[in-house]
């Protein structure tokens, strides 16, 4: 298992970085029918986008094929798409509202669960929100987070990072020109 900057550099390594997939669809507010299907080729720009992981069922669900494509790109309505994809839709949607919109994201990295508290540490597992993938986005999301583990509080923004142990702001290194950034924020 990779981390995610052990990851990142995989990827650039081999020249993924700007691969998108070849179709997205494009959502627009929260009801109505405004999704439509953009069709992706090697003059697309790179635009950011969410991924949703479900399992496809036995049944016939919205798919792309030749004869629909042009039907897909001009609206798909919102009762068309599949629970899981509205769903996935709003989620999408509410997770960037809440976590983008937050002052600050405390974190208890190491706590077993919510009655643990920010500072109790765990004798047997340390940093057990890294293991969850929901938590990187949450920590990528939040414009500041304060994140308490057994190495002390850490503070990190979109440019600063700093440590109860080193408490001085540092302004995080870019990453040099067409490298992706390994650092959450």
């Amino acid at each position: 298992m990779y981390s995610l900057s052990a990851l990142s550099t995989k990827v650039h390594d081999i020249g993924l970085e700007d691969v998108m997939p070849r179709r997205l669809l494009f959502l627009g507010g929260l009801e109505g029918a405004d999704v439509k299907l953009t069709l992706i080729d090697k003059t697309t720009k790179y635009l950011e986008y969410f991924a949703l992981s479900h399992c496809w069922g036995g049944f016939e669900t919205l798919r792309a094929a030749r004869d629909n494509l042009e039907s897909l790109k001009s609206g798909i309505k919102h009762e068309d798409l599949p629970k899981t994809f509205i769903e996935a839709k709003y989620e999408a949607r509410r997770m960037v509202l809440v976590y983008g919109n937050a002052v600050c994201t405390p974190m208890a990295m190491d706590s077993l669960n919510s009655n643990g508290g920010l500072f109790d540490i765990s004798p047997s597992e340390e940093n057990i929100l890294t293991s969850r993938a929901w938590v990187m986005q949450e920590r990528m999301i939040s414009p500041r987070a304060l994140i308490f583990s057994k190495e002390g509080a850490r503070w990190e923004c979109r440019t600063h990072d700093s440590t109860s142990i080193s408490p001085s702001l540092v302004l995080r290194p870019s990453p040099p020109p067409g490298q992706p950034s390994t650092h959450p924020k």
